[in-house]
This record gives structure tokens, sequence and C-alpha cells, in this order.
């Protein structure tokens, strides 16, 4: 076991030479890994992460990096609209102070799934547009900054009508300012989506980013609800994170906790929610860091979704 200094003169280290390089990527993901396990194993406490911290001076101190954005929490609680965002657009503070800060950020496990899977949805969008060469009826279910919709939108036209339902205010805000050339073709609803409402029957349900907060009980509640929103041949596709190697640095740095869940443990979750074993299907993304649950309906010659 190594000491909490030793731990801080490693930081120090990066913090002289403004970041890691990619061949010292290795070596932090191995110190941010035992370090994890020091404070899972209670021979690091909750003082020493705090002194961790402090020793990653600017780098750490303010939203100028992504890691620090992922800290200070600006909007009031984990993974927001806009840190998603400049995930989604590999940002990068062009400061050489925190350069190498944000492009070891993104070599990460956790951000490269996050921009892997919005490709996988948009492609999956995609593929059920071209098939049913209609526009599908889609809810993106904590819609964050929009970009997936507006994605999608740009690369089939009026391929599809999305319903997007966002707690944050400011999320909506951003999202349309984003999406304002396709707007006709997207609804934002702001509020909770366990107090979400509507006579719409959807083609596809997707919450990409959500799930992996709750519990198991509030899996299972938002899963049966949003099940009886799918039209018959729909598809519900909720996101969640499995194990993967960014867990240590994210939550002793960025302090970002996520439920993670095996591909048995979302099946086990769907079968409480009702649905037959037939009917579920666990994906991943290419690095498979995030898995999918994949819940469909028993019909697939139902009539075309209808609006409200």
């Amino acid at each position: 076991m190594k000491s909490i200094e030793e731990y801080c003169q490693f930081v120090r280290g990066l913090v002289a030479k403004q970041g890691p390089f990619p061949e010292d990527d290795a070596e932090v993901q191995q110190v941010a890994d035992a370090l994890f396990a020091d404070i899972l194993a209670h021979r690091l406490g909750s003082v020493d992460v705090l002194e961790l911290r402090r020793n990653f001076g600017h780098a750490l101190d303010s939203c100028a990096t992504l890691q620090g954005h992922a800290l200070a929490k600006p909007y009031g609680y984990p993974g927001d609209f806009e840190l998603f965002d400049k995930i989604y657009t590999h940002h990068v503070n062009p400061d050489p102070r925190y350069v190498r800060w944000d492009e070891f950020f993104h070599r990460l496990d956790a951000p490269t799934a996050v921009r892997n899977r919005k490709a996988w949805l948009v492609h999956l969008l995609q593929q059920k547009h071209d098939a049913s060469r209609r526009p599908l009826r889609v809810l993106i279910v904590g819609s964050g900054p929009g970009r997936d919709v507006w994605e999608f939108l740009q690369s089939r036209p009026g391929g599809a009508y999305f319903d997007c339902v966002e707690l944050d205010p400011r999320g909506i805000e951003y999202a349309q300012h984003l999406c304002h050339s396709v707007l006709s073709h997207v609804r934002f609803h702001q509020g909770s989506i366990l107090r979400f409402k509507t006579d719409t029957r959807y083609d596809v349900i997707w919450s990409g980013g959500l799930f992996d907060y709750f519990n198991d009980r509030l899996f299972v509640r938002a899963l049966i609800q949003l099940s009886h929103l799918l039209v018959a041949g729909g598809e519900l596709i909720i996101g969640n994170f499995a194990a993967n190697s960014s867990r240590g640095f994210m939550e002793l740095v960025s302090d970002w906790k996520l439920t993670l869940r095996t591909p048995e443990a979302l099946h086990r979750l769907a079968s409480t929610a009702g649905a037959s074993t037939e009917n579920i299907r666990i994906d991943r993304e290419p690095i498979g860091v995030n898995l999918f649950l994949r819940v469909t309906t028993q019909d697939t010659n139902a009539p075309p979704a209808t609006a409200d």
C-alpha cells in the first residue's frame, strides 16, 4: 500500500508536465486503480481523496478542464448536458495548461463509450427508418444536449418525429438552439420521466445515460412505465455502463459515480418488469463499456405510430 503522499507526489508529477501524455495512460490507470482499491478497503478515506484532488491544482479547481467540470457539477448534477456535448464534440480547451488533461479525459474508456453510444443510436435509427420507409416516432428520455437527435435528422431529413424529455430546462434551451433547423420534428418536455404522460405511442424509446443513476427499484418502475408507451412491434432501449477501466479515475478525481450493471443484471431487471425472455436482448457499443438493454413488443406487423 502506498501512502497518500506518494499518490499525491505522482499527481504533482503529472501537473508539472501539464497533464498525461498518451504513453502515461497505463501508469495513470494503474495508480488510479490502486488508490481506488485502497479507498474501497478503507485503508484511505475521504480526507485523503480531498488531499489528492487539491494536488491537481488548476487542472481540477474549475470547469476549465473536462475533469474539473465533472467535479464542479456547475448545473448541480453529474453528467450535465454541456459536459456531454463537450464529450460528443471532442472539445479540448486550447489553453496549454489544460490541453493534455482534456485529451487524456477523451482517451478514457467512459467518454469513448459515451461517443460510441451516440453513434450507435444514430445508426440504429437510420436502419429502422430505412426499413420502415416512413417517419419514425421516437421518445428520448434524458435528452441532454440533443446532438443525437440533430445528427439523425441531418442524415435523414424528416425521418422521425422526436419527443424529448429532459429534467433540466437549461438542457432544453441548449438542445433547442442546437436543433433550431429541425424543430418542426422535435418537441421538448421539461420534467421527470416518471411524471411524463402522453397518448402517443412510439416506435423507439431510448434512454442512453439515465438509468445507471437509478437503483433497481426505480429502474424497474421506469421500465414498466415506458414499455406501455410502445407501439406493437416497438423497441425500448436502455443504456447502462458496465465495469470499466475508467471507474477509479472518474470516481476519485471527478466524483462521477454510476450504478454499473452486468448483462445478467439487466436481463433480470427486464424480466422483473414483465418482459418475456424472447423479447429481451443485450447489446453493447464497440468497446463493450456501455450496455444496451433492448426490449421489444410482440407484434412486428404493427400499424404506424400515431401522434398526439
